[in-house]
């Protein structure tokens, strides 16, 4: 009896283990997906909100506090 339970268990481990895997990789490329569209439309949100135009009679210098961290990164 003892000779047919450890095929058995070994079996539902890489079995397991076979399927984790399948399944991690499946639900990571959609989180990745779905994050790179959240931080396509982040982006483009902030950059429809701040116009390179300032007010007449304001200080240019809050153009660069005002830039989103995606130009910061990239310069």
């Amino acid at each position: 009896m003892c000779n047919a339970i450890l095929p058995c268990i070994v079996c539902s481990i890489v079995t397991f283990v076979i399927t984790t895997k399948i399944l991690a990789t499946h639900y990571f490329k959609m989180v990745d997906g779905y994050v790179e569209d959240m931080t396509g439309m982040t982006k483009e949100f902030i950059d429809a909100g701040m116009g390179d135009e300032e007010p007449e009679g304001k200080d240019q210098s809050n153009k660069k506090r005002r830039m989103s961290l995606w130009d910061i990164r990239n310069e």
